[in-house]
């Protein structure tokens, strides 16, 4: 009862979470998390990472967050584990900061609460928190700090990876490092080991590493004023690396500049900003007033989120579709789904090639596939080259594509658009026009 009473913020903070993400963020949602929920929903049905999906990250966000779909196989169960998780991040931030945890807080708001966007950058974020807390009270082994680096390793490879080694610079004993690789050799050998017994090894490096190559060419998503924000965060976190080589924390700061690299947009940057203010609050909390005034501008950003996304809360509705029921939608986008699944449910070879395929294809229950996630630099190696080969080689195919999307997204008006026009390019010049649905035009490859 006496955790109850001190930790009565944590149960505020889940049913704010809650709000946010059933309701304020409705429409944000529906983008990358809705793309996660997916792959939590293919592992639930049997399919394999890497093997059967293209994911481009190591799997344990979406591993961890497939265990609550065999209770329930539902968005709604979706977000409600995110809430966990994001609740889990303000325990360790609390413990850790105090107060202060009210400041990062606000830096997590600040961009339109785009932090609070649940991907396995969430997972990799939390594990970092939670190391981040385990150093300071300094009573955790090296073996099992190691294991918890494999852990976020396998969050997110490109950003666990490099912490793990800015750490290994900041400890500076050998001995304890050892201790820490040891530990981190226990998640990867089992990891490794998965990917042996269900034949997707040679799939997860051509995807996750080999494929960066692609991933990082083809998604130069550079929205400068973000990128400029990154270089200043990251300029400041050397020099206070510099000045403070003692504080282990900062050089956790300096290793999560690779939540920006190769993306650095609205969606990626809003999880860097916070970073800095952790190891600044924790070394510099005797200097640090006013917690009252974080949390009036917390407040008030979400008055200003309200009021910027009014136009789609105000035609939220409960969703109708199998899999989303509890979770609210945009009403006018119903019947327009509605019209693609019906037009689906009449022939047997359908595929959507388009923004929404995912939920597409979860509302259909169709089985989850490369084509799900039709995004540049996410089929590997060459990836679009071997997509392309594979539509060829279909026969009695019919795809569904939003010719209007495509049309904005090569004349430049969505610069910042990953999804793969040259796949959908070559889908529409070796089939035929057979018929309009809504906004979306069906192709027939005989």
């Amino acid at each position: 009862m006496e955790w109850v009473k001190k930790n009565i913020s944590v149960f505020f903070f889940f049913f704010f979470m809650v709000f946010l993400l059933f309701i304020l963020l409705n429409e944000s949602v529906t983008l990358d998390p809705l793309t996660e929920y997916g792959m939590s929903h293919a592992i639930r049905m049997g399919e394999i990472p890497y093997k059967d999906i293209n994911t481009v990250s190591t799997p344990l966000f979406i591993m961890i967050f497939s265990l609550g779909l065999f209770i329930y196989d539902s968005f709604s169960i979706f977000l409600l584990e995110a809430c966990l998780l994001y609740t889990g991040i303000y325990y360790c931030l609390k413990e850790l900061l105090g107060k202060n945890v009210l400041w990062v807080l606000l830096s997590m708001s600040i961009f339109l609460f785009f932090f609070f966007i649940p991907t396995y950058n969430t997972m990799a974020f939390f594990f970092m928190v939670l190391l981040m807390l385990l150093e300071r009270k300094g009573k955790t082994s090296d073996f099992v700090m190691g294991i918890l680096f494999g852990c976020m390793i396998l969050s997110k490879h490109t950003i666990g990876l490099p912490i793990f080694l800015c750490t290994c610079i900041g400890l500076k004993d050998w001995k304890r490092i050892g201790k820490r690789v040891e530990g981190c050799f226990i998640p990867g050998c089992l990891f490794v080991i998965y990917l042996l017994v269900t034949g997707s090894f040679v799939s997860f490096f051509d995807l996750c590493f080999f494929g960066l190559f692609d991933f990082g060419g083809n998604n130069r998503l550079m929205i400068p004023w973000c990128v400029i924000l990154s270089l200043i965060l990251f300029g400041l976190t050397c020099y206070f690396t510099k000045k403070n080589s003692k504080n282990i924390l900062w050089y956790y700061a300096l290793g999560a500049i690779f939540f920006v690299i190769p993306i650095c947009d609205t969606n990626h940057f809003p999880m860097y900003f916070p970073v800095f203010f952790i190891p600044f609050l924790e070394q510099y909390s005797d200097r640090i007033k006013g917690h009252v005034i974080p949390s009036i501008f917390i407040g008030l950003f979400v008055l200003i989120n309200i009021f910027l996304r009014w136009e789609n809360l105000s035609h939220l509705t409960f969703s109708p579709f199998h899999h989303f029921e509890g979770t609210l939608m945009y009403e006018p986008a119903i019947p327009i789904y509605q019209g693609v699944v019906d037009a689906m449910m009449r022939e047997e070879n359908v595929i959507p090639l388009d923004p929404s395929s995912m939920f597409i294809d979860i509302i259909r229950d169709r089985k989850i596939d490369y084509f799900s996630v039709p995004l540049r630099g996410n089929y590997g190696y060459a990836g679009t080259k071997g997509m392309t080969e594979k539509v060829n080689l279909m026969k009695n195919t019919y795809f569904i594509i939003n010719e209007d999307f495509y049309q904005e997204v090569v004349s430049g008006k969505r610069p910042y658009s990953q999804h793969d026009t040259e796949l959908m390019k070559y889908v529409m010049d070796h089939s035929e026009k057979a018929a309009k649905v809504s906004i979306y035009t069906i192709f027939y490859k005989p």
